[in-house]
Parts: C-alpha cells; sequence; structure tokens
C-alpha cells in the first residue's frame, strides 16, 4: 500500500467535534484529584461506543497533501472501523481495527493489507487510531503523575500523558508515549470543545509527531457518543480478486 495512493488517507482515521453552538461546558471548580478523576471514569462509561464524521487536512508531506473526509465507528477502545473518502475519488481506505491487529483497504490499488497497527506502510494510522481510543475508550486506568498531568495506560505499553483544563474537564494536549518515545502529539482545540449528549468532545485538534514532517488537522461534523452499532460495521468484505497482503 503506497502512501501515494492513499494520501490523507493515511492519517485521516481520527475526530473532531460536533455541532456548533449549543450548552456551555459544565465547570468543576476547586475538585480535588480524586474527585477530577471520579467525573472522568465517569464521563467514559458514558460513552462505551462512537459514531462520528468529519473532514480534516493533511499538510507537510510533498505529494501527499490534501483534503479528505473521514467516518468512524468505535466499541470502546477494542473494535474501530475507519473509512477515508475524496469528494471526486471517493473511496481512498477502509481500515478495520481489533486490538493491534489491522486490516486496510485500498480500492485503488486493489490490496487488503494485514498486520500489526505500528507496521503498515500507512503514516499516521497509528496515531489516528490510538487517538480515537483515547477519546472513546474507558478511563479505567487514569491517574495523576507527579508533574500534575493524566496518565491513561493504553495497548502494547503504551500511555498518554494529558494535560488537563480543571475547569471543563477537557483535554488541552495529550502525548502518547512508549518508555520515553513520544509517539503521538494531539493539541485539542479549547473553544472548540461542544457537548455531545452529556460529554464535552474536541470539535478541532491538530496531530503530529516528533522528527516527522506531516501535521493533521481534524474537525468533527458530527459525534454520537454511545450510539447504538450494527455488529455487521465490523465486518469488512472486499471485492473478488482483492490481494491480501501481509505488513513487513
Amino acid at each position: 500500500m503506497t502512501f501515494h495512493r492513499l494520501r490523507p488517507a493515511a492519517l485521516a482515521l481520527l475526530l473532531a467535534g460536533c455541532c456548533v453552538g449549543g450548552p456551555p461546558l459544565p465547570s468543576f471548580p476547586a475538585l480535588k484529584d480524586d474527585e477530577v478523576l471520579e467525573q472522568l471514569r465517569a464521563r467514559q462509561a458514558r460513552i462505551g461506543t462512537l459514531v462520528a464524521e468529519g473532514s480534516g487536512s493533511l499538510t507537510g508531506l510533498k505529494g501527499a497533501e490534501g483534503s479528505f473526509r473521514w467516518q468512524c465507528w468505535a466499541q470502546g477502545s477494542s473494535r474501530l472501523r475507519l473509512t477515508l473518502t475524496h469528494r471526486l475519488k471517493g473511496l481512498l481506505a477502509d481500515a478495520l481495527i481489533e486490538g493491534d491487529r489491522v486490516s486496510c483497504y485500498d480500492p485503488e490499488a486493489g490490496t487488503l493489507e494485514k498486520g500489526d497497527l505500528d507496521t503498515l506502510r500507512v503514516p499516521g494510522l497509528a496515531q489516528t487510531a490510538s487517538l480515537v481510543r483515547l477519546l472513546a475508550g474507558p478511563a479505567d486506568t487514569l491517574a495523576f503523575e507527579p508533574d500534575g498531568r493524566l496518565g491513561l495506560d493504553g495497548a502494547a505499553g503504551r500511555r498518554w500523558r494529558i494535560l488537563l483544563d480543571r475547569t471543563h474537564l477537557t483535554y488541552g494536549t495529550a502525548e502518547l508515549r512508549a518508555g520515553e518515545t513520544i509517539l503521538a502529539r494531539a493539541s485539542f482545540e479549547g473553544e472548540a470543545y461542544r457537548m455531545a449528549g452529556p460529554v464535552p468532545w474536541p470539535m478541532r485538534m491538530t496531530v503530529d509527531r516528533p522528527g516527522e514532517p506531516w501535521k493533521l488537522k481534524l474537525r468533527f461534523t458530527d459525534v454520537q457518543p454511545g450510539a447504538p452499532l450494527d455488529p455487521g460495521i465490523f465486518k469488512m468484505t472486499v471485492p473478488e480478486g482483492t490481494k491480501v497482503v501481509e505488513a513487513p
């Protein structure tokens, strides 16, 4: 699967926001650390599933820059389905992620690439999938670290470090780390948070990775936390004759 074929689909698997306007974000003045964690865990428990769509743009990679539309379905942090489309070219990529295994269909190449999330040759896919999990997944392991940031364990030894706005209990910035290595950085626009049902949700965010030239900007146009999911959404069907390849 070439990056040229996937273009922004490479990085587009993410989300960011809801509708414009709406009720103000709830405030939580002077909560103690354990009260903050209780509020955040309860909020995440209300999500469970996610149905969302939006738009995005990729910059910083010559020959692969552009805009796209995306759709996302998530069952907690365990199962994700992400599709990327172009207004003229149609489907760019369709990815099914279960645990750390990914099946990614490239209609232009006629291939279905399978492998571990970090081994697929699609820049940004691992970062965007991890960010979906951060927003839609459970917060059972959430805890404050000595520097005041939040820590949240992820899959395969990864850990999020999150800067929290304690007034509204919303995320400001987040880093995904494996040991001391930063795998992804996300910046959430505080003024772009909106209420999606009982949950404050970021409408816009920027994702990048230190040492790599790309930058991904993402925006939600619709988000439905807790929406019912058809189990069939996590069953991928590809056209007959599609070549199956294993990621190295």
